[in-house]
């Protein structure tokens, strides 16, 4: 059960990686209407990869899910959030 979770969190940290390189440098701008479509499918996979990787047994699926999430996490949540608070949409 616990190594399903690795593999589930590995799996999630692959998808919103693709999908969050592809929304941030090929499709356009993270504003208007992709900002809906760049959360669905970058933002939220990483958060729940990045909670079901705490549950899964030491290993290597532990440790690139807890990387890997987190990583994208920090890209596509807490980078663009402090850049709005820093330089705010006018």
């Amino acid at each position: 059960m616990k190594k399903t979770l690795g593999i589930i969190s590995l799996v999630l940290f692959l998808v919103s990686a693709v999908f969050g390189i592809r929304e941030m440098f090929f499709v356009g701008s993270w504003l208007g209407y992709s900002v809906m479509l760049f959360l669905l499918t970058a933002s939220l996979p990483s958060v729940i990869g990045f909670i079901l990787s705490f549950f899964t047994k030491k290993g290597a699926l532990k440790v690139v899910g807890m990387l890997g999430n987190g990583a994208i996490m920090f890209l596509t949540v807490v980078l663009p959030l402090a850049a709005n608070i820093v330089w705010p949409l006018q």
